[in-house]
Order: C-alpha cells, then structure tokens, then sequence
C-alpha cells in the first residue's frame, strides 16, 4: 500500500503543471514506510500468501529507485555532473532483484503475476554464444565484435545483441519486459565501464534509453535528463570517435 502511494505521488509530480525535481512529503513518507516494512517482511519466513504482495513490492520499490533523480536541468544529471555514490544506483538493484525473483517466484502456478507478460523482465534473455548475427555493422564495428565474439571474451556482448533485438522493434510497439531486458544482461564489468564513463558503454545506453523512455512514464522521468546528459558528455569528451559522433547526429 505505501509502495502504490508512494508511486501516486511521483507521478503527480510528473504530472503536474510545472513539474518539480523535489520529492513530496507523501511521496518521502510513503517511500520511507514501505522501505522498512519490507525490510522487515524479508527478515521473517515468507509464506505462499505473501509472495505476490513481495514481488510487488519489489518492483515498486524498483520502480521509485530508478524515477528519483534529483535534478532540474541535463547539465546536473549523470555522466556530466560529479560523482557519486548514487550514481546508477538502479543498476546495483539487479542482484537484488534475482534474489527476490528466486525468494518470491512471480512464475510460480499460483502467482497472480504468471499472466503477466512483462513479469520476464527479470528472466535473463537467451543470447547467441558467438559471432555477431543480428548486430549492426556499425555497432559490431564500435564495440569490437566480429564472428569470434563471445561474452567470455567481449565486455559488451551481451548487451549489443539484447540492445539490437529491441532496435528492430518498430518504436512505441516494445513492452516493459522486453525493453527491461536488455539491462537484465548488463554484466558487472560493463556496469563498471558505465561507472567509468567508458565512451562504448555510454553510447550504447544512449540507444537504450531512446528506445525505453517511450515505454513508461517513470522511465522518461530519468531519460529526459540522463539521455541529453550522456549525448553531451560523449559529443564534450569523445570527439574523436566518428562512429559515435554520426550516430549521435540523429536524435532519436
């Protein structure tokens, strides 16, 4: 119940006629009361009534992570503004989210979510093995890959084969589920290279986010200001890779 008000509440935000960058008191008290109530749901034995309403309040509480951004201008946002530890804190959430997938099985003939398409947002997408059918020739060129790339010996793999099977969707037809998983692929070590700033990294969740803030409302509200911010940061810092630099002439 928090967890839902607490998403009411952003989305009035979103809403509104001026739309403010500043958390509510509703929207932080509610956030704040479903934070420990579910804390304090997983620190006890979970039964079988209780896993649907665990699985949702995972993935609201997923969803509140990944909209809270706290800027009011693309100049402030992330990879532009200084770091910190906040910083792409909705992709550390990926651990934790196949830990509640495992605890509370939204799968499971029971679930009331089994119905649900895109609850396979959190099943990990069945990749090639190799090589680079599907990809294109510009996006195999920029990260590297040809006919002998695996994920053992390429950091972006995974990534660039789920990213392209959504790029051939024609836009605004991709589901939550679909677009979500593409960044269930994400490894840590290219989660690093985002940490980084890797220039790769970046341009590929460039793509990413132009496909995906069309999805949900709650997902623009982190791409309106993170999607310009990263086109900036690699047009500022990475002149010198042409690839990225025509790519990034056509706005999305």
């Amino acid at each position: 119940m928090h967890g839902i008000l607490a998403m009411a509440a952003v989305h009035d935000r979103y809403l509104a006629v001026q739309p403010t960058r500043h958390r509510s008191m509703r929207e932080v008290y509610h956030s704040s009361r479903c934070v420990i109530l579910f804390s304090k749901w997983l620190s006890q034995p979970i039964e079988e009534e209780d896993k649907d309403a665990i699985w949702a309040t995972a993935v609201t509480l997923a969803i509140l992570t990944f909209s809270c951004i706290d800027v009011s201008s693309f100049e402030q946002a992330w990879p532009l503004k200084r770091p910190d530890p906040s910083d792409l804190q909705w992709l550390r959430l990926k651990a934790s989210d196949k830990a509640i997938w495992q605890l509370a099985n939204p799968m499971r003939p029971s679930s009331v979510f089994r119905k649900v398409p895109d609850t396979f947002s959190q099943i990990p997408e069945k990749l090639p093995i190799g090589g680079i059918d599907g990809v294109s020739v510009e996006l195999a060129k920029l990260c590297g890959l040809d006919g002998s790339s695996t994920p053992e010996n390429n950091t972006y793999f995974g990534f660039v084969h789920s990213l392209s099977r959504l790029l051939e969707v024609p836009k605004g037809e991709a589901s939550l589920g679909k677009t979500f998983m593409v960044v269930s692929v994400i490894s840590d070590e290219l989660r690093a290279c985002l940490e980084e700033k890797d220039p790769v990294a970046l341009f590929l969740l460039y793509l990413w986010y132009s496909r995906a803030l069309e999805i949900r409302w709650w997902i623009d509200i982190r791409a309106r200001y993170e999607l310009p911010a990263i086109r900036k940061y690699l047009q500022r810092h990475h002149k010198d890779i042409g690839i990225i630099q025509a790519l990034l002439l056509e706005e999305p």
